[in-house]
């Protein structure tokens, strides 16, 4: 909803987006901001006069290029303004919550803007502050929240206070020992793994005594090594980019996956 409740704003799409205004008494809605080839995740200004989105106006389907930015437009569709917001983030060395930074909220006491996002293993609630009249980004975000669970989904609980969800979740991997002849269970569950990331995709060698599987333990998603005779752990990737669903040879000689640059 708008802040005086006139008008609801929202998005549709997935990775790229179209932005919508609609009365909330009903009607047609209309597109805002024809121009961009991706336009998502709008919130409404405190004055409702305006709306900050991420997109970019350039096709480019790689969401995380760096014509994609936080923009500020008017409700009239008039010339947009690129805040210059996601250039700041990465170059505190924040990494997006998700796939892209995306705004959250817009306070209504100043010209700040919330948002999730991430620094070494935490994710956590920042704001940054838009200049009055240029909307550029005008400093550093601050971090807001300091837990160890990511913090995310905020929404304003009355004057300089803010309600959010803070959650833990952990992945491990489990066997259980299977007469594949008879399709009968043999013994009891065994965790494999046991550790505070998201351990996933595993595949073993044909024997069963290998196993290769990503894990974030590391704070990335990066392909590990396992001898479930020993219970050794080893990483064999370790790097900035994820690597994903990895495939161990019958043999267990090779390892094949995939890598987003």
């Amino acid at each position: 909803f708008s802040p005086d409740g006139t008008q609801i704003l929202y998005w549709t799409g997935k990775d790229f987006g179209k932005v919508y205004v609609v009365l909330s008494t009903g009607g047609a809605p209309r597109q805002l901001r024809r121009d961009f080839y991706s336009a998502r995740n709008p919130v409404w200004s405190p004055d409702g006069k305006h709306v900050l989105f991420h997109g970019s106006q350039e096709r480019n389907e790689d969401i995380g290029a760096a014509s994609y930015d936080w923009w500020v437009s008017s409700l009239d569709d008039g010339r947009p303004v690129r805040t210059g917001a996601v250039a700041f983030f990465r170059g505190q060395g924040l990494r997006a919550a998700t796939r892209v930074f995306l705004p959250d909220l817009w306070l209504p006491e100043t010209s700040e803007v919330v948002f999730s996002a991430r620094l070494g293993d935490t994710t956590n609630l920042w704001k940054v502050a838009l200049s009055p009249g240029s909307w550029r980004a005008s400093g550093p975000a601050q971090r807001l929240t300091f837990g160890t669970g990511p913090e995310v989904l905020p929404v304003i609980a009355g004057p300089g206070r803010l309600v959010f969800a803070s959650h833990t979740s952990n992945v491990d991997l489990w066997g259980l020992r299977l007469d594949a002849g008879q399709a009968k269970i043999q013994g009891d569950l065994h965790r494999w793994t046991s550790d505070p990331g998201i351990d996933s995709q595993a595949s073993l060698s044909a024997d069963g005594s290998k196993m290769v599987f990503t894990s974030t333990r590391a704070g990335n998603s990066d392909i590990w090594w396992k001898d479930l005779e020993s219970g050794r752990d080893t990483p064999l990737t370790v790097t900035p980019s994820p690597e994903t669903y990895p495939l161990l040879s019958p043999d267990g000689s090779k390892v094949a996956y995939s890598v987003r640059e």
